[in-house]
């Protein structure tokens, strides 16, 4: 699949003259702001597009198989020039745009424009121009850039196309928001030594806390011992033991 080397990236969604295909469930969790009320909205599948009077068809849906069946069924050929379609999702789920560029049902068409607003993604596909370049490395690209935030992409090559196609991915990675992220300031990082630090006089405190907890636990031993001690030679408490004694070697001898 092929794309136009100038999408707009960042903007607003606003789907004109369309026919939109949308389900009660969707609609109820993205409502219809990014429709013009040129568009005409539809539950259904329309069975005569060709012949309608709607330059583009509108398909609002997450799940992949659904949009497969779309994908599919797009009547684009040579005579079909002008017309369009949209895939339109949240913009939580922009993974699905990896997914429908590698379509082979789309293989031999082009994304015509892709826009994202703070609500949805929206890939409008339509017919191949000379100057479109690879989608699929294209947005692999922006993936890759995306997941390396902090890392420079330049633009040095040895040839003029792929100087060209590396300036149009910088640019891209720069204005397309796939992935949320926000770069911490310097001033409020804490340094390796610092974390070590912290890390280090937490272990000490611990630590010291157990010993205390050793020390009073033997006080309390042997304070125990002492009493058991005294008990154990007083009297009574030799009277106790012998009894303790005899009461064993009765129960040994019942379990035998």
């Amino acid at each position: 699949m092929k794309i136009t080397p100038h999408p707009t990236g960042i903007g607003t969604v606003a789907l004109r003259d369309a026919l939109v295909v949308i389900d009660q469930f969707h609609r109820q969790h993205l409502g219809l702001d990014f429709v013009e009320d040129s568009c005409e909205v539809t539950g259904t599948w329309p069975a005569d597009f060709e012949q309608s009077p709607w330059k583009s068809l509108v398909l609002v849906e997450t799940r992949p198989e659904t949009i497969e069946e779309f994908l599919r069924s797009l009547p684009f050929d040579q005579d079909s020039t002008g017309r369009t379609a949209w895939c339109v999702f949240p913009k939580n789920h922009a993974h699905l745009v990896d997914w429908v560029v590698t379509r082979e049902s789309v293989a031999a068409l082009a994304v015509r424009d892709y826009v994202i607003d703070s609500q949805v993604i929206a890939l409008e596909i339509g017919q191949c121009t000379d100057e479109d370049l690879d989608a699929s490395t294209l947005f692999k690209g922006i993936k890759l850039g995306m997941e390396l935030t902090g890392q420079n992409i330049t633009s040095s090559s040895s040839t003029q196309g792929e100087v060209e196609a590396r300036q149009h991915l910088i640019s891209l990675a720069e204005s397309l928001d796939l992935v949320e992220f926000k770069r911490p300031e310097d001033e409020i990082l804490m340094s390796v030594e610092e974390v070590a630090q912290v890390s280090d006089e937490k272990s000490k405190q611990y630590i010291a806390e157990l010993e205390g907890k050793v020390v009073s636990l033997n006080r309390k031993l042997d304070a125990l011992q002492r009493k058991y001690d005294a008990l154990a030679n007083s009297k009574l408490g030799k009277i106790i033991l012998t009894r303790w004694e005899k009461n064993r070697e009765i129960s040994a001898g019942e379990t035998k």
